[in-house]
């Protein structure tokens, strides 16, 4: 972590130390360590904790962790917290079509299903 970085756990009004914020702690590092040359200035990291915490309490951790390492792998500059959050509401958006898509394509099969049945009754 950069010198100038201060744990989450420390950060004043926050919870004692969790994994969360262990995570998001190291998270921070290792995205600081992907961009050497370009260090955030003074109370940026203890700020954007602070938003990563709420991102990852809001969206969880694992979709955090994805949003943010794709936020890294497509910029050149740190990524800010609002472009995390916008891949995160971009996924959660996609994951809710992808939902209503299989839920219709699962009511058509049953449909198909229901009419062959049918078909097949009125043969008999």
């Amino acid at each position: 972590m950069a010198e100038h970085s201060q744990p989450i756990d420390r950060i004043p009004g926050s919870k004692p130390p969790n994994a969360t914020a262990w995570t998001l702690n190291t998270l921070m590092a290792q995205a600081q360590a992907r961009y050497p040359n370009r260090p955030l200035p003074p109370g940026t990291p203890e700020m954007y904790l602070a938003e990563w915490k709420e991102l990852a309490l809001q969206f969880g951790l694992p979709a955090f962790q994805e949003a943010l390492s794709k936020a890294i792998r497509s910029s050149r500059l740190f990524p800010d917290p609002l472009e995390i959050r916008d891949l995160l509401q971009a996924k959660k958006h996609a994951d809710s079509e992808r939902a209503k898509s299989q839920k219709i394509l699962r009511q058509l099969d049953e449909w198909q299903a229901q009419w062959l049945r049918e078909r097949a009754e009125d043969a008999a």
